[in-house]
C-alpha cells in the first residue's frame, strides 16, 4: 500500500483512531477481529482489484463510526473519512 502521508504523527493519528474505534468494548461484529477477516478474504482476489487503494479505505473506515442505537453508522464513517483526506 501507498504511503499518503509523510507526516508520522498523522499517520500514526489515523492508526490509532482506526484501532481504537474497532477496538470499542460494544462492538461484537464490528471489530478488528472483522477487519483481519476481511483483509484475508482481500487478500485472495486482491490481483484482481483495480483500485486496491480505495478497497482498502474502505475496509479500514467502513464502520468506524459504530453506535447500536443509530442508523446512520454508515454516513458517519463516510463523513469522518472525509475528514481524513
Amino acid at each position: 500500500m501507498k504511503k499518503y502521508s509523510n507526516n508520522k504523527s498523522y499517520n500514526l493519528k489515523c492508526w490509532f483512531e482506526i484501532e481504537a474505534s474497532y477496538s470499542s468494548k460494544h462492538r461484537y461484529y464490528h471489530n478488528l477481529k472483522h477487519i483481519e477477516k476481511m483483509l484475508f478474504e482481500l487478500d485472495k482476489v486482491k490481483s484482481k482489484i483495480v483500485d486496491l487503494d480505495s478497497l482498502l479505505f474502505s475496509i479500514y473506515y467502513h464502520d468506524i463510526i459504530y453506535e447500536p442505537t443509530q442508523s446512520d453508522n454508515e454516513l458517519q464513517s463516510v463523513l469522518t473519512f472525509e475528514k481524513r483526506i
